[in-house]
């Protein structure tokens, strides 16, 4: 499920429980290779073009997502696809696995930044949301990117 708000010049994905290695092109080329790139519907990476914050569900590491395809969550390989291929502002990974705690969050956040960083992706901003956080969004300027 997601949703996608769109005001004035303002752009907020929210995308819970949204596995979307399920609904790619490549979906069983991805059950064999979770790591190769995914090839989704235009209408897909649409969704998420333009996005000044896109906060999503990512729940699983890629070695945790191999033995969980079909639960309904991401992984860092999908969301980092994701970003090469819609480029959000910033995203934030949400709906954590209740086994992980605070270090475990930071340590997927951290490859997420890696993965960006070595595709030389530096428009987008990856985070871990917590409990109490609050975001929003502000609109853009002719002087901001």
């Amino acid at each position: 499920m997601g949703y996608r708000f769109e005001v004035d010049d303002q752009v907020f994905v929210f995308a819970t429980d949204s596995e979307l290695d399920q609904i790619a092109i490549n979906k069983e080329e991805l059950q064999q290779n979770h790591v190769a790139p995914r090839e989704q519907y235009p209408e897909v990476w649409g969704f998420f073009e333009n996005a000044d914050l896109v906060v999503i569900d990512c729940q699983y590491t890629d070695d945790e997502y191999r033995t969980k395809p079909g639960w309904g969550h991401n992984s860092i390989a999908t969301i980092v696809d994701l970003i090469d291929h819609t480029r959000p502002q910033r995203l934030a990974l949400f709906h954590h696995d209740p086994k992980s705690d605070d270090a475990a969050v930071a340590a997927m956040v951290a490859d997420a930044n890696a993965r960006l960083a070595a595709r030389k992706i530096t428009e987008s901003q990856i985070f871990g949301a917590r409990e109490g956080m609050t975001l929003g969004t502000q609109t853009r300027t002719a002087a901001d990117p």
